[in-house]
């Protein structure tokens, strides 16, 4: 297979959408957890996935990309797990370090009282 550089910038470009994707997922995510219905979850992951591919459908037409090849669809995906991956990890720390702070402000708080 004869890969040239200009398909290494498209893959990057879908890679790139697909993180914009993955944003935009966590997004519906979070409104998920608000609303108490599955089916009604359902219906929001299918528009959002439906909102996601005209989105990619128009980003493609405007970035004159070529015929659809695998490795654009690939690189979505890629994106979409990227930034899931990221942004739960980056969550996970920015937690674990409020919590430890809060923890320690109340521990000292405690050993102030104990003393007086």
């Amino acid at each position: 297979m004869f890969v040239t550089a200009s398909q290494f910038y498209v893959f990057l470009a879908c890679v790139s959408y697909g993180i914009v994707s993955g944003l935009i997922l966590v997004v519906v995510d979070a409104f998920g957890y608000i609303i108490k219905h599955s089916y009604i979850k359902a219906i929001l992951d299918v528009l959002c996935f439906v909102l996601i591919g005209f989105g990619y459908a128009i980003y493609s037409y405007l970035l004159s990309f070529p015929n659809f090849r695998a490795y654009m669809f690939f690189g979505v995906i890629f994106g979409i797990i990227l930034s899931n991956k990221s942004f739960y990890f980056i969550l996970a720390k920015c937690t674990k370090k409020i919590y430890n702070i809060t923890v320690k402000t109340k521990r000292k708080k405690r050993d102030a009282r104990k003393r007086v």
